[in-house]
């Protein structure tokens, strides 16, 4: 399964790289679109003298005169130009075309024509309008480039044809004329302007081809193409984050299982064990019993019948605490509360206890100094608690040394159960709780049980409304502090 979601997330990958390819491409074609766009009109309108504009002071020796300004955002331009010729009768006739430019960049003319007179009503002389014609042309093709265009202007046009094309976003333009820049934005390097891959040539119909490009360079040019991509780099990016969700959670689950099956595995074998060793027991004490040939003294008999019910006792909870664990899954743990003292229950299980740990050269003692011990809880239960950590101090002890201590607090009453055993390491103290885990013992052998005692004590302490912690270090034992309130809620 990894192999195959490792697949899908290459294979997003690689239709985001060619998304962003295509659209880097599209990109550029608009540019260039846009580019030329601007530089065929920026001819136009220098043909029409309107590149650059005379100051109100000066008179203006050109032919073209502009009845409307140029509008940033809507081009739309009408044009008067007059020309002189001779006509097919010898005669100079003058001829007015009115030009219309749309903001499409349709051009509409209007042409009339008149006869040319001199203001004394003479016809003015063919060569005049030869010298006309070359002083044009002198002025026309031998200006420089710096001076033939006006750059607030260059940069209307090229703003408006960038817009026409659906590019809306910061850019910079200069003048390129071989390897010097001419004119430029003061917010851009030359650097920029020569590596920048949006170029055109400037005036590309003229008589005498020139060297001189229109360079422009977006500085957030990578930002605006993810920008445009947004729709798809977020389902993108949202399809790949699910997969990874999707991989770890499949990925998590697998190992939680695997160890729950190793776990279960060795609950079952614990359990086989911890069933068969009474019921073995039984059954010999029933064979000695049976048994005609082996004498029926009483005290022989009296014996067997002990070890018959001290089995049958053991295997009665051994079966309470599977069943325990199975009503705890169910969340079907019922607490039949009362009024009672501790101090009084917690002798109790340390006086029944105690026969157990002096089979093990241990000693059990008490430091009981909560002043008011009086609780209303279930009694059952917590009988079930101290006693399942009294047997977990005992299991995991070479040398048995229990203390049972408790002391009053604002909450309730808080009672401690501290050995001298083996301790439990760091990695290991947060899973104590863990249904079916069992810390390892390390050099202390033959501990038996299912990894269900702890589990159980958790339930009931939280059904409570109280609270369990443990300290432990390895080597130097370890210490459980429950938190009993003095009385839990009538929800529970």
């Amino acid at each position: 399964m990894a192999v195959a979601i490792a697949g899908l997330v290459f294979v997003e990958i690689f239709w985001l790289n060619e998304a962003v390819a295509l659209k880097k491409q599209e990109f550029r074609k608009n540019v260039h679109q846009a580019l030329s766009s601007a530089v065929f009109k920026l001819e136009r309108y220098e043909t029409m003298g309107l590149t650059s504009k005379p100051k109100k002071e000066e008179k203006s020796t050109k032919k073209y005169t502009s009845e409307d300004s140029v509008l940033n955002d809507n081009i739309s331009l009408q044009m008067q130009a007059e020309t002189i010729f001779v006509n097919e009768n010898g005669e100079l006739v003058t001829r007015t075309v009115q030009t219309y430019i749309d903001d499409k960049g349709n051009k509409i003319e209007k042409t009339s024509e008149n006869l040319a007179t001199r203001p004394n009503g003479v016809i003015q002389d063919p060569s005049a309008l030869v010298s006309q014609v070359l002083s044009d042309f002198n002025s026309f093709y031998f200006t420089p480039i710096a001076k033939r265009i006006d750059p607030h202007f260059l940069n209307d046009v090229v703003d408006h044809e960038l817009k026409n094309n659906g590019i809306n976003t910061r850019f910079n333009i200069g003048v390129l004329s071989g390897n010097k820049v001419l004119m430029k934005d003061k917010d851009v390097k030359n650097s920029d302007l020569f590596s920048s891959p949006h170029k055109m040539k400037l005036f590309p119909n003229d008589f005498l081809i020139g060297n001189d490009y229109l360079s422009v360079y977006f500085p957030k040019e990578k930002g605006f193409l993810i920008q445009s991509l947004g729709g798809i780099l977020s389902v993108t990016a949202l399809f790949i984050f699910a997969l990874i969700i999707v991989f770890w959670i499949t990925f998590s689950t697998i190992i939680r299982q695997k160890k729950m099956a190793v776990i279960k595995t060795d609950f079952i074998n614990n359990m086989t064990h911890e069933l068969k060793t009474p019921i073995s027991t039984i059954s010999l004490a029933c064979e000695v019993l049976n048994d005609e040939s082996v004498p029926k003294t009483k005290e022989r008999v009296i014996h067997y019948v002990n070890v018959i019910h001290e089995e049958n006792k053991r295997l009665e909870v051994l079966v309470e605490n599977v069943l325990q664990t199975a009503v705890l899954d169910r969340g079907g743990l019922v607490l039949k509360k009362s009024r009672f003292a501790l101090h009084e229950l917690i002798e109790k299980v340390v006086q029944k206890m105690s026969a157990h740990v002096q089979t093990k050269n241990g000693e059990i003692t008490t430091d009981l100094l909560a002043t008011d011990d009086e609780l209303v809880a279930d009694r059952f239960h917590l009988i079930n608690v101290i006693s399942n950590l009294i047997d977990n101090a005992i299991k995991y002890s070479d040398d048995v040394k229990i203390c049972i201590h408790t002391t009053n607090i604002a909450e309730g009453v808080l009672i401690e159960v501290s050995d001298q055993g083996i301790g439990i390491s760091k990695e290991n103290l947060n899973r104590v709780f863990d249904k079916l885990y069992r810390v390892p013992t390390g050099n202390v052998h033959n501990v038996k049980g299912f990894g269900l005692g702890l589990s159980y004590v958790k339930a009931v302490v939280d059904k409570h409304q109280g609270s369990i912690k443990v300290k432990s270090k390895l080597g130097e034992g370890s210490s459980f502090s429950i938190l009993i309130p003095k009385e839990i809620q009538e929800n529970n």
